[in-house]
């Protein structure tokens, strides 16, 4: 879930830190095929719980800056798309749930409260 994190390099890092030589990472995460990266952050007013309260989550890092970043440090790293082919129902109770939807294709998309397409990557890293 490294989409938390506004900036992955220390978690990267640490998790490398203690991966022995030729040992693998699975990582998951919204990592943008495209080479844009996405900081977001949004205010829940309508939930007493988080009323006022700023959030930064859902940030989307693009695969080539994170590919750059671990050039010459890791033997590999590849990201692969997760098919997510469970349907969630909105939950009008909590308007930043997570949901789903058919594109035009029938491919089931996740969303969010944000209205944020948040289709999982998975980021596999072999040191």
């Amino acid at each position: 879930m490294f989409h938390i994190f506004t900036d992955i390099k220390q978690p990267i890092e640490k998790f490398l830190s203690i991966c022995k030589g030729g040992g693998y990472l699975f990582v998951d995460g919204l990592f943008n095929e495209y080479d844009i990266e996405v900081r977001m952050q949004y205010c829940d007013n309508s939930n007493p719980i988080s009323k006022g309260i700023w959030r930064s989550d859902w940030n989307q890092h693009s695969q080539s800056s994170v590919k750059n970043f671990l050039k010459g440090i890791v033997e590999y790293v590849e990201f692969e798309e997760v098919i997510f082919d469970l349907e969630l129902p909105m939950n009008a109770a909590m308007p930043i749930n997570k949901w789903t939807f058919k594109d035009s294709k029938g491919k089931t998309i996740i969303t969010n409260g944000t209205h944020l397409i948040s289709n999982k990557t998975l980021m596999t890293i072999k040191k």
